[in-house]
Formats: structure tokens, C-alpha cells, sequence
């Protein structure tokens, strides 16, 4: 089964769904404000590790055991 990949506008949407800077987004995922601000720029593809990490960030309830 193929998986449709991100946009930098889908990226930037659930950025700001999340309430959340380029940088507190960058931080999250595990990478340079400058790497995030380049995905979101569409100077670099969205990798589909990428767009996991983003929805499981997304996912995340609290109260749940994931040691946050």
C-alpha cells in the first residue's frame, strides 16, 4: 500500500494546529530549527519519518506511560 507523503503546507497546518513556533516544532521532533524551517520551505522533501513523527506528536494524551 502507497502512502501520499507531506507538503510543506500540510506540515505548516499541523504545526499550527499544534499552537507550536518553527522552533518548539523542531525541538519536538528532534531536529534544527533550520532542517524544519527548510521542510517547511519545501526546500527539502517531507520524509515519511517525518510525517510519522508528526502525527504520533499529535497522537500523544496525556497521562499516558510514554515517559514524557
Amino acid at each position: 500500500m502507497q502512502t501520499q507523503g507531506w507538503t510543506p503546507t500540510d506540515l505548516r497546518a499541523w504545526r499550527s494546529n499544534q499552537g507550536w513556533t518553527q522552533a518548539k516544532a523542531a525541538e519536538e521532533l528532534g531536529i534544527s530549527r533550520e532542517s524544519f524551517v527548510n521542510l517547511e520551505n519545501g526546500k527539502h522533501a517531507i520524509d515519511r519519518r517525518t510525517m510519522l513523527a508528526c502525527l504520533a506528536l499529535t497522537a500523544y494524551l496525556p497521562g499516558l506511560p510514554f515517559g514524557y
